[in-house]
């Protein structure tokens, strides 16, 4: 049984982060989802799990037939249709082989599987830097930065910042240097940013005042320069090269989202705000575009960019309104047992790793496999923590 598990976890974690290679600046995508043909035979079955993921099933399929049928589906059906089957298959395949697996037992598995990423990405940086042929690392800056084998530098913050505060915690200095030199070789704001929102998020639940404000301080300087417009001092930070270019980036980024988009500069802001319009204009807001028709609503009104630049917009867009409520109750739920268990300091890698990922799925949308695995973990943490909660309270009752 523990094999089987270490075997699926391995699978879900490559299928999930292995996703693309760039070489000489050309994005390679590799095809690790054809690795999940191997876990045909590791079915598992849960029924609290399958009744869920079968009941948000049957609901988007009913949602997609009232779109239809009330003339608001404004998708080409074939899209829609090709995109809906993709997302519910998918969806019922990970409640028959990946929720039901228990990550906690398998930390040892996961945690080592994030060590040897580390080495590989630093390795590969260090020989693209020496060598000037580019493997693995993005190039679209004046210095290469450490990508991985995801799509962009950004999509690292899925996994680093929960990496980096784990080993602290644990007083593992020796890995904790090679995620942090990771973390600077990406050059990314949005791994930086999610690494201080994640120790601000990881502080307000363990109730650690002085950590929050510690992190929490950058940011108040950040806004301050937005809002008394510090030229001057935004100028200067520009001439620390990669670095200061990066945090011009991340001032540039909280200045277009105070004024609205009318200025400074966030790619994915924009995304948003144009989705927000997009809504608008179709009268989307509280019926949305249907489960899984980020890709089609790109193809069709955005040249394919998808609109959907996080998490939370992915639910807005598909669901309208009611989606949002929907992920924030669930993320409600999530907080409330992962203070729990912080409180009581019964941790392990997951507890990190989830808080993590409420972050950077909130700040980097990072496509469906992180969605994926996301709801995995929650599924699993909520399911677990019940569990053992009813447990407890049975123990007493005895």
């Amino acid at each position: 049984m523990l094999l089987r598990e270490r075997f699926l976890i391995i699978i879900l974690l490559i299928i999930t982060f292995v996703s693309a290679l760039r070489v000489d600046g050309e994005l390679i995508r590799i095809p690790t989802a054809a690795l999940l043909i191997f876990t045909l035979f590791y079915f598992k079955y849960n029924l609290t799990i399958i009744i869920t993921a079968l009941g948000f099933a049957t609901f988007c399929i009913i949602h997609t037939v009232f779109l239809v049928f009330s003339g608001q589906n404004i998708i080409d059906e074939r899209l829609f249709l090709a995109d809906l089957s993709m997302y519910i298959a998918q969806l019922i395949f990970y409640s028959l082989v990946f929720w039901s697996l228990d990550y906690d037992k398998n930390e040892f598995i996961i945690l080592n599987f994030f060590k040897i990423y580390l080495l590989f990405t630093i390795a590969i940086w260090i020989s693209s830097y020496i060598s000037g042929f580019n493997i693995a690392v993005d190039t679209s800056y004046s210095t290469p930065r450490a990508q991985g084998l995801v799509t962009e530098p950004s999509n690292l913050s899925h996994f680093l910042p929960a990496l980096i505060i784990y080993f602290f915690k644990s007083f593992d200095v020796k890995w904790l240097f090679v995620a942090l030199l990771t973390m600077i070789l990406t050059f990314s704001p949005t791994v930086y940013l999610s690494l201080i929102f994640t120790m601000i998020l990881i502080g307000i639940l363990s109730i650690n005042i002085r950590s929050v404000l510690y992190f929490i301080l950058p940011i108040i300087f950040i806004i301050l320069i937005v809002v008394f417009n510090w030229g001057i001092i935004l100028t200067s930070i520009a001439d620390f090269g990669q670095f200061g270019e990066m945090f011009v980036r991340i001032i540039e980024g909280f200045n277009f989202i105070f004024s609205g988009g009318s200025t400074g500069a966030n790619s994915r802001g924009v995304l948003i705000y144009d989705g927000m319009d997009f809504m608008s204009i179709n009268g989307l807001w509280w019926i949305g575009t249907g489960f899984g028709s980020s890709n089609a609503v790109a193809i069709m009104f955005n040249d394919g960019m998808l609109y959907d630049a996080n998490n939370w917009f992915s639910f807005i867009l598909w669901f309208g309104l009611p989606g949002f409520v929907f992920l924030l109750l669930l993320h409600f739920a999530l907080l409330v047992e992962l203070r729990d268990r912080f409180s009581k300091s019964n941790l392990t890698f997951i507890d990190f790793l989830l808080s993590g990922m409420i972050i950077s799925n909130t700040i980097n949308g990072g496509g469906v496999w992180i969605q994926h695995i996301f709801f995995a973990l929650i599924v699993f943490r909520l399911l677990k923590l019940n569990v053992s909660r009813l447990s407890n309270i049975s123990n007493v009752a005895i």
